[in-house]
């Protein structure tokens, strides 16, 4: 006849008991005697979350290929991500209207003027004097609405790009190698490369 032994309920919690007893002294023989130092306690699992720093707040925001920029509340620029030709390091100051292209970037300052920063290889980021009020970027030329309403294209002019067309207009927008601006009548005029209409 085979008898079945287990050990009693009263048995197993007194190896637990004994084993709990072990643990806290091994854990705890080496802390130190100063109770205001930190010790460590790996049986904590305790986690603290530290406040983040004020995150800045923003009024308008430019995307590039690679890079974005915006203006914050105070009006300077901040951009971020691939710093190609110090497209990320924006010119200091104050700024209403922002533009980003693949490889430069165009603000108009406080004082209505342009700055541009970034690859220069076909003058874009040269901007002409005077006032403006709307500004737009592609990958190789600028435009800007002047004061006056009036048009003024710089950089790549391959196609045609950089030769606005005369009249007074309110909205603008560029692509790689053609522009279209709304007039002061709500028209539209397009002018640059024209292979598909």
């Amino acid at each position: 006849m085979t008898t079945n032994t287990k050990p009693s309920t009263t048995t197993t919690l007194l190896y637990v008991l004994v084993l709990c007893v072990l643990t806290l002294s091994s854990c705890t023989k080496n802390e130190p005697d100063n109770p205001t130092l930190p010790v460590a306690r790996p049986w904590l699992t305790t986690t603290t979350t530290l406040p983040l720093p004020p995150l800045p707040t923003y009024t308008h925001i430019t995307a590039g290929s690679v890079h974005n920029c915006g203006i914050t509340t105070n009006k300077t620029i901040t951009c971020w991500g691939r710093n190609n030709h110090g497209l990320t390091e924006p010119p200091t100051g104050t700024y209403t209207h922002i533009t980003a292209s693949d490889s430069h970037n165009c603000a108009i300052a406080t004082d209505q003027t342009i700055k541009c920063w970034g690859l220069n290889n076909y003058g874009q980021t040269e901007p002409p004097t005077g006032t403006y009020t709307h500004i737009t970027a592609s990958s190789n030329h600028s435009c800007a609405i002047a004061t006056d309403q009036t048009i003024k294209c710089w950089g790549s002019n391959a196609s045609g790009q950089a030769e606005p067309p005369t009249g007074t207009y309110t909205h603008i927008t560029a692509s790689d190698s053609h522009n279209c601006a709304i007039a002061t009548d709500q028209t539209i005029k397009c002018w640059g490369l024209n292979n598909y209409g």
